[in-house]
């Protein structure tokens, strides 16, 4: 192509345009100074990142890589070791035991976090049930009081875990008992044989990595390391070894089959109770009266019918045990009964049942922990924390244990019933006749009730209801102590029994709404007086013998 052609021309015009003077203003050369600065931000950013990324990498490699003395401490073999085997040999297999040794133990002295004490066995004997001496091996605590129960089950168990102490590993380098805190351990145990040699057992920190303890024995070589739970083993507590039966259940047998009925402990010699809520000594005995269907009796401070589903609930520390959660405290001194609510114990219940005593103590529920009553049996040095669900009758006072009706015998042990109201006397005179009734080949013995007036036939249906009545009457407030009111009684009851016991059963106005109602003379009760009025009307309707009417509520 021609250099001088049209299309040459326009490609030089061009080139002369890019070239000219126009594109070399301030501005364009400050841009292009921009862009350079640009550019050399973007480096130093890069070599800035570059940088970092270097020192966390060497960060990364320095934390997992770099070989610490942690690292190294938790070396190990891997293995099962038990380090106590070697010890447990028999006393038979023992060339110079002891005399008097009862087993190849004569001593465990212990240090932990919980103190320092020592159990020491010796030789248990017993009769069984058909009167054979056995013979036990028991543990007791060295130095403490030997009324304190000890559990011999848990002791024997720790006593067995002496010579089964494992480790997973053993520590490789030369380690020292100070790296491991074995120089001041955690847990120290020296076991006395009976022929007088002896072995420790130390157990220091825990592994930094593994979490593990370390460990060591007198019986082998070098530091190992072991689970948790040889640790836990050996870190009770004088208090954790103390049997938390605090009241054994009595159970049935041939010398005290008469308190049981039906397998369950049901009659007492006596129970006394005195407290918050019982300020008088409150005392409970038991009858068997056969004029009566009552065998319960309050006999102080006042005289009553106890509640058989009362007594039922305060028997059963004896007829199903009474166990604790912990134990507080061993020995405790003045300062701790007063701390526990024990010198003056917020109830005390006193029990006797044949030839067996049981005194129990509790302290206020929740006073020293919530939900919990602290505790004492038989004056045992020990302070207990009973679950408050288990004492059902804590906070009971005197009422809790009445019988809500105020008298019980049967209609057919009453021979006479003389009323006296409104200034007259009528007397009842009741006979009972055996009928015998054959109905289907079967024969029946049946009791027909015969009542007399003056003499006169009564209708027997109508006194049975009336006397139902009379039975039904409930108290409705009670004075705590026995009043005496000189006025004469609104209206006197006078039953004469079959075996010529004779009860008065007296009304006497109190106030405008209560009579206080008495037997024998008797009686703190306060009943309102719309039932004795309703009495008293009864009365009148089976003299003029109309008919009386069965009640629903006597109230």
């Amino acid at each position: 192509m021609d250099k001088n052609s049209f299309e040459n021309y326009e490609k030089r015009i061009e080139k002369d345009f890019e070239k000219s003077t126009i594109f070399n203003s301030e501005k364009t050369e400050n841009k292009a100074k921009y862009k350079k600065k640009d550019n050399r931000y973007k480096k130093l950013l890069s070599v800035l990142i570059c940088i970092l990324i270097v020192l966390s990498v060497c960060v990364f490699a320095i934390a997992n890589f770099w070989p610490v003395e942690e690292q190294e401490e938790i070396k190990t073999s891997e293995k099962t070791y038990n380090l106590t085997a070697k010890a447990n040999v028999s006393l038979e297999n023992m060339k110079n035991a002891k005399k008097d040794a009862v087993t190849n133990v004569s001593k465990i002295y212990f240090e932990n976090k919980n103190g320092k004490f020592s159990l020491t066995p010796f030789l248990a004997k017993e009769k069984d049930e058909n009167g054979d001496i056995q013979k036990t091996v028991n543990f007791k605590l060295f130095g403490m009081d030997k009324n304190v129960p000890l559990n011999q089950s848990t002791l024997n168990s720790f006593y067995d875990s002496l010579f089964t102490v494992y480790a997973n590993s053993k520590l490789e380098g030369k380690y020292t008992e100070k790296d491991c805190g074995l120089d001041k351990p955690r847990v120290f145990i020296k076991v006395t044989m009976a022929d007088n040699s002896s072995f420790t057992i130390k157990i220091g920190d825990t592994s930094p990595i593994s979490k593990k303890y370390y460990i060591s024995t007198s019986l082998t070589k070098g530091i190992y390391v072991t689970d948790c739970d040889v640790y836990e083993i050996f870190s009770v507590s004088q208090n954790d070894l103390v049997d938390l039966n605090l009241v054994n259940a009595i159970t049935e047998n041939d010398t005290n089959s008469e308190y049981f009925s039906n397998g369950t402990l049901y009659y007492y010699d006596s129970i006394s109770l005195k407290g918050e809520n019982f300020k008088n000594e409150t005392k409970l005995t038991y009858k068997d009266d056969s004029e009566d269907v009552m065998v319960y009796y309050i006999d102080s401070p006042i005289k009553a019918y106890a509640s058989n589903t009362s007594i039922e609930t305060l028997l059963n520390p004896l007829s199903s045990g009474l166990s604790a959660d912990f134990a507080l405290k061993i020995k405790p001194d003045s300062s701790d009964l007063k701390k526990y609510g024990l010198d003056n114990p917020y109830l005390a219940v006193n029990y006797k049942v044949q030839n067996k005593t049981c005194s129990v103590k509790f302290g206020a529920a929740g006073g020293f922990k919530a939900d919990y009553l602290t505790c004492m049996v038989d004056d045992v040095p020990v302070v207990y924390l009973v679950s408050t669900s288990s004492v059902g009758f804590i906070n009971w006072s005197l009422n809790d244990l009445r019988y809500d009706n105020l008298y019980a015998k049967n209609i057919e042990n009453i021979k006479s019933y003389t009323i006296e109201y409104n200034g007259k006397k009528y007397k009842y005179d009741l006979s009972f006749d055996k009928a015998t009734e054959e109905t289907d080949e079967v024969s029946t013995d049946e009791e027909i009730l015969t009542v007399l007036l003056d003499n006169k036939p009564v209708n027997a249906d109508d006194f049975k209801t009336g006397y139902q009545r009379f039975l039904m009457a409930s108290a409705s407030k009670y004075l705590g102590e026995n009043k005496t009111l000189s006025i004469k009684p609104t209206l006197k009851i006078t039953i004469k029994l079959k075996g010529n016991k004779t009860d008065v059963i007296t009304y006497q106005k109190y106030n405008s709404n209560y009579y206080l109602h008495k037997l024998n003379g008797i009686g703190d009760e306060l009943i309102p007086a719309r039932t004795v009025d309703l009495l008293i009307k009864n009365y009148e309707k089976l003299r003029k013998g109309e008919k009386v009417v069965s009640p629903n509520n006597q109230q």
